[in-house]
């Protein structure tokens, strides 16, 4: 039974002590970066502090275009969790996510709903599927972000994720702003911001 440990005493020492190594370990990554002079210069503004993203929000990137069709990436992350997918959709698609999303929210009750792509899996792609409500009378607001990945992709099957994102009616003015201003040209984007 070498190297195993019975009792709470043990595991809460062992627990205190990797607490401690880790905290030590960030100081002392906050003092060499702030040497090497980079700490203005930096989206984050020490290593200890880049255990969560800096950036969250919904990103829809613009990867492939011709005639009719885009193919776009909708990355979205709430700081602790993230996820991505490829979606194909029409050239006046992002017009359309816009013009749902206008004037959002205008009361307390206001829920909004959006897919781009598809979740059958019988058809190419992956799907996003996008649902925007209010969680209390004051206004603040909730991004729900459903992405289905491409099941000919990687393993045959479809991996699905939902991220729960803290928004702001000023995002969303400035989002609905960039998605009508997208040109169907690979790298175009648009950044829905999170609150916070």
């Amino acid at each position: 039974m070498r190297g195993w440990c019975w009792s709470s005493i043990c595991w809460t020492s062992s627990a205190r002590f990797s607490s401690l190594y880790s905290e030590k370990k960030a100081q002392k990554a906050d003092a060499e970066f702030a040497e090497d002079g980079q700490a203005g210069e930096k989206l984050v503004s020490s290593p200890s502090t880049a255990k969560v993203m800096v950036k969250y929000g919904v990103q829809i990137s613009v990867i492939y275009t011709d005639e009719h069709l885009l193919e776009l990436r909708v990355w979205a992350s709430n700081g602790l969790f993230a996820g991505q997918t490829e979606v194909y959709a029409d050239s006046a698609e992002l017009t359309k996510v816009a013009s749902v999303l206008r004037g959002f929210p205008a009361n307390p009750s206001d829920t909004r709903e959006y897919e781009l792509g598809t979740f059958d899996a019988a058809y190419g792609g992956g799907g996003a599927r996008f649902r925007f409500c209010c969680t209390d009378s004051s206004g603040h607001a909730l991004a729900e972000v459903r992405l289905r990945t491409d099941a000919r992709l990687g393993v045959g099957a479809s991996d699905v994720a939902t991220i729960h994102i803290p928004i702001e009616g000023a995002a969303i003015d400035s989002f609905v702003e960039q998605l009508e201003r997208i040109l169907p040209e690979t790298g175009q984007f648009a950044l829905l911001q999170a609150a916070g």
